[in-house]
């Protein structure tokens, strides 16, 4: 048996063969999260799961750290949400480790991975190693974004959550006047201004 007996037909032309790095296909990340919001519109948790993981496997045949990484992020809430701790944990730890492989620590992506996985470790009763990825966020979001940007609102809000759980309360609520510093600025945060102001009430 010849290699051409088992093997197609390559193009001459074609340089993908002998390329060190593998190309990326990348997966149509705005298509697929109008379709999960589909699925849960219609409380079919299940139904959207299925869509990421059958998405999460496509971006990591097609070598798409990004789309990786986005799907990871999305799991990571879903399963949140779902009260699956166990695969909440697996895909933050995933998420993490990606950041990580592909150096993504000092970017606005990888520290919103950070975030998500922090916010997976407060959710099942990790306060302590919660904080630790939002300092982790923290530290990229605050040099990167600007003042006003509301996920540093955002992030501030979730952290003193954090705080709040280990009793610490003077830094919590520093961080839930930073919070609010920030709500009040924006237009159309009312929501996030209300939860804010819910929070520190709680605190007190």
């Amino acid at each position: 048996m010849e290699v051409y007996d088992y093997t197609d037909p390559i193009c001459p032309f074609c340089t993908e063969q002998y390329e060190k790095e593998p190309s990326v296909r990348a997966i149509p990340i705005d298509r697929i999260l109008l379709k999960l919001d589909e699925f849960l519109a219609h409380n079919d948790s299940e139904g959207g799961k299925k869509l990421l993981l059958y998405w999460l496997s496509e971006a990591r045949l097609g070598h798409d750290d990004r789309g990786d990484i986005t799907v990871l992020n999305e799991l990571m809430g879903l399963c949140r949400n779902m009260g699956r701790r166990d695969e909440a944990y697996k895909y933050a730890e995933e998420g993490l480790e990606l950041v990580q492989k592909a150096d993504y620590r000092d970017t606005v992506t990888g520290a919103t991975v950070s975030l998500n996985a922090a916010t997976v470790c407060k959710a099942f009763g990790d306060a302590p190693r919660a904080l630790e990825l939002y300092s982790n966020t923290r530290d990229v979001y605050e040099k990167y974004l600007k003042e006003n940007d509301y996920r540093l609102g955002s992030l501030y809000n979730n952290m003193g959550l954090a705080y709040f759980e280990i009793g610490d309360y003077k830094s919590a609520l520093k961080l839930y006047e930073k919070a609010l510093s920030i709500m009040t600025l924006l237009p159309d945060r009312e929501g996030e201004q209300a939860i804010t102001y819910l929070n520190i009430a709680d605190l007190v």
